[in-house]
């Protein structure tokens, strides 16, 4: 189940602090993007992991605007811990299909805590 839309506004409030947890890896990562009609760069705290591609939690789903954003532009960059990678091809994908390619840890939250249905793979290029 895709986290309800009414969280959107506590998560905007944990924005900042979560990207500077992003910054220290821990499982979390940033996504910069594109918005879609606006154009403006935009940042966005997600749990990811590269496992050979890049993997990604979508715990609002796929009609979350970064989503939706990194979709429309076929790339996006990832920060994970130091490394700043480009993204490209997201394909939309069952966590339980992904799961056997998570650490222990961000296995457990993603599927058992958050409940995350659905994760953005991209590959590296």
């Amino acid at each position: 189940m895709a986290w309800p839309r009414q969280l959107l506004p506590v998560a905007r409030w944990i924005r900042r602090p979560a990207l500077r947890i992003a910054h220290a890896g821990l499982g979390f990562a940033e996504v910069t993007h594109r918005g879609r009609r606006s154009g403006r760069e935009y940042r966005t705290p997600v749990r990811a992991v590269r496992s050979g591609d890049i993997i990604i939690g979508a715990n609002f789903g796929a009609d979350a605007d970064w989503v939706r954003n990194v979709f429309a532009a076929q790339t996006a960059r990832v920060r994970i811990g130091d490394d700043v990678l480009t993204a490209v091809d997201p394909r939309l994908v069952d966590t339980r299909t992904v799961l056997n390619r998570l650490p222990p840890m961000t296995r457990f939250i993603l599927h058992r805590l958050a409940r995350t249905e659905q994760c953005i793979v991209m590959r590296v290029s």
